[in-house]
């Protein structure tokens, strides 16, 4: 689409009625630059997640399954 700027304003024609959106596209910093050796692409990026190890809250789950069953058997066997 071909306009032109008009101060702080972008002018252009158009032969239909439409929403338009300006964007302006930055470039990513290069990591080339003599200021950024040693940095990986990752530096830059937050942790985030949880470390606990999954395999507690399993066995946790499997424990209390287990004696849950054996209770309710034992409630059963008692009560014949």
């Amino acid at each position: 689409m071909d306009g032109y700027v008009d101060g702080d304003e972008y002018v252009f024609t158009t032969d239909h009625f439409s929403i338009y959106v300006l964007a302006e596209v930055e470039e990513a910093p290069s990591l080339k630059d003599p200021e950024d050796k040693g940095k990986s692409s990752t530096d830059d990026i937050p942790k985030t997640g949880d470390g606990t190890p999954i395999i507690l809250f399993a066995l946790l789950a499997i424990l209390s399954g287990g004696f849950l069953i054996f209770m309710i058997e034992r409630k059963i066997k008692l009560s014949e």
